[in-house]
């Protein structure tokens, strides 16, 4: 009788005693929830690394590496507007550099008498 992990999802649960398989789990979910709250994509990726024994050792054993990585959507961050100055240095500037500047003052109220028309 053989003992093979040829069975791909039987071998993800021998995996690490079946935390790589807990963790494919967790990151899936992870992934949906983001998907659904942002409405972007969302990735899970699993990279597994197959290394041969060190130099000299029999080639009958082999150490098997799972990661497993997500990249979730976001939200955007918010931007800003600014403009930029016609100097050397292109600085940022709330105004707009063309832009003449209106010189406000207050005006004193008066008092106003009104009267009813008919």
């Amino acid at each position: 009788m053989s003992n093979a992990l040829d069975d791909f999802p039987k071998f993800l649960t021998e995996l690490n005693g079946g935390s790589t398989a807990e963790e494919l789990t967790d990151a899936l979910s992870a992934v949906r929830k983001a998907v659904r709250d942002y409405h972007k994509v969302g990735v899970m990726t699993l990279k597994i690394t197959v290394k041969p024994p060190k130099e000299g050792q029999t080639v009958d054993r082999v150490t098997v590496h799972a990661d497993v990585s997500t990249k979730l959507p976001r939200s955007e961050a918010p931007a800003d507007f600014f403009w930029l100055t016609d100097d050397r240095d292109a600085s940022l500037s709330r105004t707009h550099p063309k832009q003449q500047s209106l010189e406000l003052r207050s005006v004193p109220a008066e008092d106003v008498t009104f009267r009813e028309v008919s």
